[in-house]
């Protein structure tokens, strides 16, 4: 009798963890204010620009060691905003392809050529906001870093978001 009501006890806090959880998903989902918030406390984020082919257009953020967001425009997904739980190795994996020293860079690389799609990089750190912008191929770790997470944003299981403009 006592195991049935621990087994009882378990179910029940299983239970009200989840319903907790589908809430908060919920009105996270539904929170354009929430969304924007947590774009602008994103520790790094890219921007890629359109071209006059097939380049993808999108806004990727690394929110935290957990968090990504996307808002896909163009040639990528469909279009909308997502977000995307990390597991603790695509956190890593993440983390590490992003591990460079971003301030040997100058803040724009550009080019005479006019159909070559633009990146921009904003990187968080302790000593401030470093913003990069580059129109073209070059540096080549940089498109490198772009042409990566293009990978990683088709591996995950993105969940679209609902957003309503309240």
């Amino acid at each position: 009798m006592r195991s049935l009501i621990q087994i009882i006890l378990v179910i029940c806090a299983l239970t009200s963890c989840k319903s907790q959880k589908s809430s908060q998903e919920s009105s996270f989902k539904d929170s354009l204010e929430k969304y924007n918030s947590l774009k602008d406390r994103s520790h790094f984020s890219l921007k890629a620009g359109s071209c006059m082919g097939t380049c993808p257009v999108f806004e990727f953020f690394f929110v935290s060691d957990s968090l990504v967001l996307l808002t896909a425009k163009e040639n990528i997904l469909s279009t909308g905003n997502f977000y995307y739980q990390l597991n603790e190795k695509e956190a890593k994996d993440l983390t590490d392809l992003l591990l460079l020293d971003w301030d040997k860079y100058e803040s724009e690389y550009t080019t005479t050529m006019k159909d070559l799609p633009s990146m921009d990089f904003k990187i968080k750190s302790k000593d401030g906001i470093k913003r990069i912008r580059v129109a073209g191929t070059d540096p080549e770790i940089l498109f490198s870093i772009k042409e990566e997470i293009i990978k990683k944003i088709d591996a995950y299981e993105w969940e679209k978001m609902e957003i309503s403009k309240k």
